[in-house]
Protein backbone atom coordinates (compact mmCIF):
# COMPACT_ATOMS: atom_id res chain seq x y z
CA UNK A 1 0.00 0.00 0.00
CA UNK A 2 1.24 3.55 -1.04
CA UNK A 3 1.20 5.89 1.68
CA UNK A 4 -0.25 8.36 -0.73
CA UNK A 5 -3.35 5.45 -1.65
CA UNK A 6 -6.41 7.44 -0.03
CA UNK A 7 -8.22 5.31 3.12
CA UNK A 8 -11.01 5.36 1.46
CA UNK A 9 -12.39 6.55 -2.16
CA UNK A 10 -15.28 6.00 -3.92
CA UNK A 11 -15.71 6.06 -7.34
CA UNK A 12 -18.67 6.35 -9.94
CA UNK A 13 -21.57 5.59 -7.04
CA UNK A 14 -24.96 6.24 -8.35
CA UNK A 15 -28.41 5.73 -5.88
CA UNK A 16 -31.67 6.51 -7.67
CA UNK A 17 -34.72 6.36 -5.79
CA UNK A 18 -38.26 6.62 -7.40
CA UNK A 19 -38.21 10.04 -9.00
CA UNK A 20 -34.59 11.23 -7.43
CA UNK A 21 -31.77 10.59 -9.36
CA UNK A 22 -29.88 10.89 -5.08
CA UNK A 23 -26.30 9.99 -6.65
CA UNK A 24 -24.86 10.66 -10.21
CA UNK A 25 -21.42 9.48 -10.50
CA UNK A 26 -19.79 10.70 -7.29
CA UNK A 27 -16.61 10.58 -7.02
CA UNK A 28 -14.18 11.70 -4.04
CA UNK A 29 -11.78 10.50 -1.87
CA UNK A 30 -10.01 11.00 1.87
CA UNK A 31 -6.87 10.78 2.76
CA UNK A 32 -4.84 9.47 6.01
CA UNK A 33 -4.44 11.83 8.74
CA UNK A 34 -6.92 15.01 7.50
CA UNK A 35 -10.25 16.80 8.23
CA UNK A 36 -11.92 16.98 5.00
CA UNK A 37 -15.26 18.89 4.95
CA UNK A 38 -18.24 17.24 2.99
CA UNK A 39 -20.52 20.85 2.51
CA UNK A 40 -23.80 21.50 -0.04
CA UNK A 41 -27.27 22.25 0.01
CA UNK A 42 -30.10 19.85 1.60
CA UNK A 43 -31.41 17.24 -0.87
CA UNK A 44 -27.58 17.58 -2.28
CA UNK A 45 -26.77 14.48 -1.49
CA UNK A 46 -24.47 14.38 1.55
CA UNK A 47 -26.67 12.43 3.67
CA UNK A 48 -27.59 9.52 1.16
CA UNK A 49 -23.24 8.93 0.41
CA UNK A 50 -22.91 9.04 3.97
CA UNK A 51 -25.81 5.93 4.69
CA UNK A 52 -24.16 4.04 1.33
CA UNK A 53 -20.73 3.74 3.11
CA UNK A 54 -22.48 3.14 7.10
CA UNK A 55 -24.37 0.59 5.06
CA UNK A 56 -27.69 1.61 5.48
CA UNK A 57 -28.52 1.69 1.97
CA UNK A 58 -26.52 -0.13 -1.05
CA UNK A 59 -25.35 1.82 -4.38
CA UNK A 60 -26.84 1.36 -7.19
CA UNK A 61 -23.55 1.70 -9.28
CA UNK A 62 -19.55 2.42 -8.12
CA UNK A 63 -16.91 0.90 -6.79
CA UNK A 64 -15.76 1.73 -2.70
CA UNK A 65 -11.30 1.38 -2.19
CA UNK A 66 -10.44 0.95 1.25
CA UNK A 67 -6.50 1.47 1.23
CA UNK A 68 -6.64 0.73 -2.54
CA UNK A 69 -8.50 -2.36 -2.20
CA UNK A 70 -12.22 -2.98 -3.59
CA UNK A 71 -14.78 -3.44 -0.29
CA UNK A 72 -18.63 -4.45 -0.33
CA UNK A 73 -20.46 -3.02 2.75
CA UNK A 74 -23.63 -4.26 2.86
CA UNK A 75 -24.84 -3.64 6.82
CA UNK A 76 -23.26 -1.37 9.79
CA UNK A 77 -20.65 -4.70 10.75
CA UNK A 78 -19.12 -4.34 6.89
CA UNK A 79 -18.71 -0.36 8.12
CA UNK A 80 -17.76 -1.40 11.58
CA UNK A 81 -15.37 -4.27 10.28
CA UNK A 82 -13.72 -1.63 7.60
CA UNK A 83 -12.86 1.14 10.87
CA UNK A 84 -15.98 3.83 9.82
CA UNK A 85 -17.52 5.37 12.63
CA UNK A 86 -20.33 7.69 12.28
CA UNK A 87 -21.66 10.48 14.70
CA UNK A 88 -24.70 11.99 14.38
CA UNK A 89 -26.65 14.98 16.20
CA UNK A 90 -28.04 12.15 18.22
CA UNK A 91 -25.07 10.24 19.65
CA UNK A 92 -26.81 7.02 20.61
CA UNK A 93 -25.82 7.36 24.32
CA UNK A 94 -27.08 5.19 26.91
CA UNK A 95 -28.21 7.93 29.28
CA UNK A 96 -27.88 6.53 32.77
CA UNK A 97 -24.69 4.56 31.58
CA UNK A 98 -21.64 6.70 32.68
CA UNK A 99 -18.81 7.53 30.17
CA UNK A 100 -17.02 4.12 30.96
CA UNK A 101 -19.66 2.36 30.18
CA UNK A 102 -20.73 3.95 27.21
CA UNK A 103 -16.70 3.97 26.05
CA UNK A 104 -16.91 0.58 25.88
CA UNK A 105 -20.14 -0.39 25.77
CA UNK A 106 -20.19 -3.91 23.05
CA UNK A 107 -16.49 -4.37 24.70
CA UNK A 108 -15.33 -7.05 26.80
CA UNK A 109 -14.41 -5.71 29.92
CA UNK A 110 -11.15 -6.31 31.91
CA UNK A 111 -11.79 -8.77 34.68
CA UNK A 112 -9.72 -9.47 38.33
CA UNK A 113 -8.29 -12.47 39.37
CA UNK A 114 -11.39 -13.06 40.83
CA UNK A 115 -12.81 -12.90 37.07
CA UNK A 116 -14.68 -10.39 37.99
CA UNK A 117 -15.36 -6.76 36.08
CA UNK A 118 -12.30 -4.45 36.74
CA UNK A 119 -13.67 -1.48 37.44
CA UNK A 120 -9.98 -0.29 38.27
CA UNK A 121 -8.86 -1.19 34.64
CA UNK A 122 -11.74 -0.48 33.08
CA UNK A 123 -10.91 3.68 34.31
CA UNK A 124 -7.51 3.45 33.70
CA UNK A 125 -8.77 2.13 30.06
CA UNK A 126 -10.87 5.37 29.82
CA UNK A 127 -8.59 7.72 31.14
CA UNK A 128 -6.02 7.02 28.96
CA UNK A 129 -8.22 7.51 25.59
CA UNK A 130 -9.62 10.72 27.48
CA UNK A 131 -5.89 11.89 27.94
CA UNK A 132 -5.15 11.09 24.64
CA UNK A 133 -7.73 13.33 23.14
CA UNK A 134 -7.80 15.67 25.82
CA UNK A 135 -10.91 15.37 26.72
CA UNK A 136 -11.77 16.52 29.91
CA UNK A 137 -15.04 15.14 31.53
CA UNK A 138 -16.68 13.29 35.12
CA UNK A 139 -16.09 9.23 33.76
CA UNK A 140 -18.71 8.58 37.09
CA UNK A 141 -21.40 10.61 36.35
CA UNK A 142 -24.43 9.54 33.87
CA UNK A 143 -23.47 11.02 30.19
CA UNK A 144 -27.61 12.36 31.08
CA UNK A 145 -26.12 14.37 33.39
CA UNK A 146 -23.16 15.72 30.90
CA UNK A 147 -23.48 19.20 29.10
CA UNK A 148 -24.36 18.33 25.04
CA UNK A 149 -20.52 19.10 24.35
CA UNK A 150 -19.14 16.83 27.04
CA UNK A 151 -21.79 13.73 25.51
CA UNK A 152 -20.24 14.52 22.34
CA UNK A 153 -16.94 14.31 23.67
CA UNK A 154 -17.87 11.22 24.59
CA UNK A 155 -19.06 9.43 21.81
CA UNK A 156 -16.06 10.51 19.58
CA UNK A 157 -14.04 8.70 22.90
CA UNK A 158 -16.18 5.33 22.14
CA UNK A 159 -15.19 5.80 18.23
CA UNK A 160 -11.58 5.98 19.26
CA UNK A 161 -12.05 2.73 21.67
CA UNK A 162 -13.67 0.99 18.31
CA UNK A 163 -10.13 1.34 16.62
CA UNK A 164 -12.15 3.53 14.28
CA UNK A 165 -10.20 4.59 11.69
CA UNK A 166 -12.35 7.25 10.29
CA UNK A 167 -14.33 9.20 11.86
CA UNK A 168 -18.06 10.54 10.06
CA UNK A 169 -19.25 13.81 11.67
CA UNK A 170 -22.50 15.05 10.67
CA UNK A 171 -22.70 18.52 11.94
CA UNK A 172 -21.57 17.73 15.17
CA UNK A 173 -21.29 21.65 16.64
CA UNK A 174 -25.06 21.80 16.31
CA UNK A 175 -26.14 21.91 20.10
CA UNK A 176 -22.93 23.46 21.26
CA UNK A 177 -21.57 26.59 23.09
CA UNK A 178 -19.03 28.24 21.18
CA UNK A 179 -16.39 26.95 24.14
CA UNK A 180 -17.81 23.55 23.49
CA UNK A 181 -17.09 24.37 20.02
CA UNK A 182 -13.20 24.81 20.54
CA UNK A 183 -13.06 22.06 22.61
CA UNK A 184 -14.01 19.83 19.84
CA UNK A 185 -12.48 21.39 17.07
CA UNK A 186 -9.45 20.53 19.79
CA UNK A 187 -10.38 16.79 19.94
CA UNK A 188 -10.78 16.70 16.31
CA UNK A 189 -7.30 17.85 15.91
CA UNK A 190 -6.16 15.41 18.49
CA UNK A 191 -7.95 12.42 16.20
CA UNK A 192 -6.18 13.93 13.11
CA UNK A 193 -2.19 13.94 14.93
CA UNK A 194 -3.22 9.94 16.04
CA UNK A 195 -3.75 9.66 12.51
CA UNK A 196 -7.39 9.56 12.01
CA UNK A 197 -9.07 10.76 8.92
CA UNK A 198 -12.40 12.95 10.09
CA UNK A 199 -15.01 13.56 7.36
CA UNK A 200 -16.73 16.98 8.86
CA UNK A 201 -20.21 17.49 7.44
CA UNK A 202 -21.70 20.84 8.10
CA UNK A 203 -23.39 23.88 6.77
CA UNK A 204 -21.49 26.26 8.54
CA UNK A 205 -18.57 27.41 6.22
CA UNK A 206 -16.98 29.38 8.80
CA UNK A 207 -16.05 25.89 10.44
CA UNK A 208 -15.14 24.26 7.65
CA UNK A 209 -12.65 27.38 6.88
CA UNK A 210 -11.59 26.93 10.23
CA UNK A 211 -11.11 23.36 10.86
CA UNK A 212 -10.40 21.31 7.24
CA UNK A 213 -7.95 20.84 5.10
CA UNK A 214 -9.88 19.80 2.16
CA UNK A 215 -12.99 20.61 1.23
CA UNK A 216 -16.04 19.15 -0.84
CA UNK A 217 -18.69 20.59 -2.49
CA UNK A 218 -21.66 18.30 -3.56
CA UNK A 219 -24.52 19.79 -5.33
CA UNK A 220 -27.20 17.65 -7.32
CA UNK A 221 -25.99 14.28 -6.87
CA UNK A 222 -22.67 14.71 -7.49
CA UNK A 223 -19.04 16.33 -6.26
CA UNK A 224 -18.28 19.03 -8.46
CA UNK A 225 -15.03 19.66 -6.69
CA UNK A 226 -12.29 19.20 -3.87
CA UNK A 227 -9.98 22.41 -2.79
CA UNK A 228 -7.60 22.93 -0.15
CA UNK A 229 -8.84 25.02 2.32
CA UNK A 230 -6.24 27.83 1.28
CA UNK A 231 -8.33 27.80 -1.90
CA UNK A 232 -11.32 29.04 -0.72
CA UNK A 233 -13.29 31.53 0.56
CA UNK A 234 -16.91 31.46 2.12
CA UNK A 235 -18.15 33.17 -1.28
CA UNK A 236 -16.60 31.15 -3.24
CA UNK A 237 -18.27 28.14 -1.59
CA UNK A 238 -21.44 29.69 -1.63
CA UNK A 239 -21.61 29.97 -5.21
CA UNK A 240 -20.10 26.40 -5.83
CA UNK A 241 -22.99 25.38 -3.52
CA UNK A 242 -25.91 27.11 -5.72
CA UNK A 243 -24.38 27.06 -9.10
CA UNK A 244 -23.23 30.36 -9.70
CA UNK A 245 -20.43 32.15 -10.92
Amino acid sequence: MNVKTPILELKMIKKRYPGVQALNGVNINFKRGEIHGLIGENGAGKSTLIKIIAGVTRADEGTILRNGKKIKITNGKDAYREGFSFIHQELNLIPYFNSMENIFLGHTYPKNTLNLISWKKLKEKTESILDLLGIKVEINKPVSKLSPGNQAMIAIARAFAMSASVFFMDEPTASLTDDEKERLFSVIKSLKSSGATIVYVTHHLKEIIEITDRVSVMRDGEVIGTWKKSEVTEDMLIRNMIGRK
